[in-house]
């Protein structure tokens, strides 16, 4: 990934925190927006 300023990177990990932020007791509180994780290893 090229971030501007910084350079070329390499994500190994990446953590998401599902649970508390956008969702509760496992299901996505009504009104959050959902975001797709289709795709997201070719960048």
């Amino acid at each position: 990934m090229d971030i501007p300023g910084v350079g070329q990177k390499q994500i190994r990990h990446v953590v998401f925190d599902y649970n508390g932020t956008i969702a509760k007791d496992g299901i996505l509180i009504p009104g959050m927006p959902f975001f797709s994780m289709t795709g997201l290893n070719a960048i």
